[in-house]
């Protein structure tokens, strides 16, 4: 059985909004999907990103990590005030038999 995730304390209030859970690099452990959409470069406000974070048997005991150095994979949005990862879900998108991960990006044309 996979970490039970009880919750995720936002930073701020445009932070860590989006999360899902599901085995995406097949180890039989839960990964941690993680949106943020407030996530900001200079002169670049809101591109948001998502973080991907492997399931770990050593995370007992951790109360705080810094995702950007905890994530494995890291997706970055491209369009400005974007908010890219604003909702992250897991879900069958082309009927294959396999969840694909949906990412949004609500303020996006």
């Amino acid at each position: 059985m996979g970490p039970d995730v009880r919750c995720v304390q936002r930073q701020d209030e445009d932070s860590l909004i989006g999360l899902a859970v599901e085995d995406w690099n097949g180890d039989g452990k839960d990964d941690l999907v993680v949106g943020e959409p407030g996530y900001t470069e200079p002169g670049l406000p809101q591109l948001g990103r998502t973080h991907i974070l492997f399931g770990r048997d050593d995370i007992a005991g951790i109360l705080s990590i810094s995702l950007a150095d905890a994530a494995n994979v890291t997706l970055n949005g491209t369009d400005t005030a974007g908010q890219f990862g604003h909702a992250v879900a897991v879900v069958d998108l082309n009927a294959d038999g396999l969840d694909d991960l949906a990412v949004s990006a609500p303020m996006t044309g």
